[in-house]
């Protein structure tokens, strides 16, 4: 009965879309709605078998106790607010009051602590089966809401909490009017001298590097979409795109689309607070979409933020940066060595750059270094305010990026899980900043940081040597510092003196240190132990260079944050892989852990694929547009 109810329905819609084309014949469009259809159900089957399982996320676990000491006593954990804050060690058992997010260790243990204005004392722990970290399940819709705003807040506020530079009164000239103060665009200009406005030594010569270059100068955009560009830009996304919640979802704006007059009106409506700077009301309410990070794992400091924008405001910000912004971007230089968010380069030829240069020191048995740097929740630690002055610098108009920035900044976020979406909303406390993160899920969050990245990889490239590849014939030369695809970054050091571990290990403590400052400099902060650098060097045996094994290594490589704290960095074996990029990519060319990756994954599928029944055609179709895309991805790297 409900079949025959929806090819009725279907009938229907054919006749009413013909009858808006006169000439069409109705059956063909029925024809091609129930193809359609059948395609939409075909792939909503096939990911179904072959995607992991995610699950809604209908409950989340809490833990029992506020304080825990890591295995090796270096570092205390504090639960604030949904995330886990880490206090350094300065003696035996006494820890800074100062601390940054990080994910708390499994081994940890639960301890009671004294805590000071100067410091945190923690009490003995048992040496016998000292306690571990217990968690309680939160089901209550209210309870978990409450729960998941109050550790978004605290997420969004860390920037703030740990004192980034970009937070400090030095830096408010510039970023006041939400970055397009006229200290900021004095200094796009040329017109203001940096070492005039307090900042540091490293600061000031940061923000030097920001004025424009002659290219530059010249580039502009309009604000104003067209009646064209809104019908094309609306019918390009997919009807079943999220959206924020007003009743406006992209079904809607897609049948505005459809007609020229009221298209030719929202295209004028949506375009005014970018043409004239200033807020659209509707704009300010977003949806933080909560989602597990790991499937399975519910642990409320684990978790994602899928924001969602309201449809037109997320369309216009595609527009603008994918029509004006990124070719103007291009066309005044953006840096080679960043791979995101970047027409007509992908994470494979990243992955080739790697490749290349960890190929040329083996067959030119030259020492190479390179330090893996990772950021910590990277679009959530971008400043808005500090986007505006590296949108300004690519010819956005002062007006736009106001109103884009203070749109950001006036945000007021509910919470969405399987249960449904808050009617409480969170958002900055009346005088305080606001809340900084430009967010996952917007159209030009990637973008954004691809301009970033850009300037800084650049001024990173001036001020170290990296690794030079040199052909044949002495002629044709490339250097590279850094091989960056979105927060991702490898920055290398050789030592074209001495060629020894000594002069390269001290390279990349330089190189790595200066990325640390740079990057710290914009908002950001390296999650250190998550970073990790490998080292590949030579030593000469029976009048050959042979690869030198491991436990020949030595030097250690030790990086300071903004607040003076050094923190020792990992080395990985040459013989093991960096897993950056999707690809299992080992210095010393063994591809056995790519091999026993993809033997693993295809494995998995093939045993998905046995618990299901598949017609000839779908199965073809699978192996086709999912298994062959995803075991295949690395080939031509490998």
């Amino acid at each position: 009965m409900a079949a025959e109810h929806r090819a009725a329905w279907l009938e229907r819609l054919a006749q009413e879309a013909a009858a808006l084309k006169p000439g069409s014949d109705w059956e063909k469009v029925l024809k091609q709605m129930i193809s359609a259809s059948k395609q939409k159900a075909t792939n909503k089957r096939l990911n179904g078998i072959f995607h992991p399982e995610w699950t809604s996320l209908d409950y989340i676990e809490v833990p029992n106790e506020t304080w825990f000491l890591s295995k090796d006593g270096e570092e205390l954990y504090e639960f604030d607010n949904g995330i886990f804050v880490a206090h350094q060690k300065i003696d035996e058992r006494v820890f800074e009051v100062f601390g940054v997010c990080k994910v708390l260790p499994p081994d940890s243990i639960v301890v009671n602590v004294e805590i000071d204005e100067n410091a945190i004392f923690v009490e003995e722990p048992p040496t016998l089966d000292p306690p571990k970290p217990s968690w309680h399940t939160v089901e209550d819709p209210t309870e978990m809401q409450e729960w998941l705003r109050k550790r978004n807040k605290r997420h969004l506020n860390q920037m703030y909490i740990e004192e980034r530079p970009p937070t400090k009164v030095e830096f408010q000239s510039i970023l006041s009017q939400h970055g397009t103060s006229e200290v900021a665009l004095g200094i796009l200009d040329g017109a203001i001298d940096p070492s005039t406005l307090g900042l540091d030594e490293q600061a000031t010569d940061f923000i030097k590097g920001l004025a424009k270059t002659d290219k530059e100068q010249t580039l502009s955009m309009p604000c104003e979409m067209s009646r064209k560009e809104f019908q094309a830009a609306m019918k390009a996304t997919h009807e079943d795109t999220s959206s924020s919640a007003s009743g406006l979802h992209y079904t809607l704006w897609q049948t505005i689309a459809e007609d020229d007059e009221p298209s030719a009106i929202h295209a004028t409506m949506i375009s005014l607070p970018f043409k004239h700077g200033f807020i659209c009301e509707r704009w300010k309410k977003i949806i933080d979409c909560m989602l597990e990070k790991k499937p399975g794992v519910r642990k409320i400091h684990i978790m994602r933020i899928i924001c969602l924008f309201k449809a037109d405001f997320n369309t216009l910000l595609k527009w603008m940066f994918n029509k004006f912004i990124m070719p103007n971007s291009e066309k005044s230089g953006l840096s080679p060595n960043q791979w995101g968010g970047r027409v007509n380069r992908s994470a494979p030829a990243c992955a080739m750059r790697k490749l290349l240069s960890w190929e040329y020191a083996r067959f030119t048995k030259t020492v190479l270094t390179s330090f893996l740097a990772d950021l910590q929740s990277n679009f959530d630690c971008i400043l808005p305010d500090m986007s505006s002055i590296f949108l300004m610098k690519k010819g956005v108009p002062k007006e736009a990026a106001y109103s884009r920035a203070a749109t950001m900044a006036n945000l007021s976020r509910s919470v969405r899980t399987a249960t449904g979406t808050s009617t409480e909303t969170y958002q900055h406390d009346p005088d305080k900043p606001s809340l900084p993160g430009e967010g996952q899920g917007k159209a030009d969050s990637m973008a954004i940081w691809t301009l970033i990245s850009s300037e800084l990889l650049e001024m990173h490239h001036n001020l170290c040597h990296g690794v030079e590849l040199i052909d044949v014939t002495g002629n044709i030369t490339s250097r590279r510092v850094d091989d960056a695809y979105v927060d991702d970054t490898d920055t290398y050091a050789t030592a074209p003196d001495t060629n020894t571990t000594e002069e390269a290990v001290s390279n990349l403590q330089r190189n790595s240190q200066l990325w640390v400052i740079l990057t710290t400099l914009t908002g950001q902060l390296l999650a250190f132990h998550k970073c990790m650098w490998q080292i590949l060097f030579w030593i000469a045996a029976a009048g050959e260079y042979l690869m030198a094994s491991d436990r020949n290594i030595v030097g250690e490589l030790w990086l300071c944050d903004n607040r003076g704290k050094k923190h020792r960095i990992e080395r990985k074996p040459a013989s093991e892989p960096n897993p950056g990029l999707g690809f299992l990519l080992c210095p010393t060319a063994d591809q056995k852990y790519e091999y026993e990756k993809r033997l693993q994954q295809a494995q998995d599928i093939a045993q998905n694929v046995s618990k299901c029944i598949l017609p000839p055609k779908d199965a073809w179709l699978g192996l086709k547009t999912r298994v062959i895309l995803k075991i295949c991805y690395p080939f031509g790297l490998t």
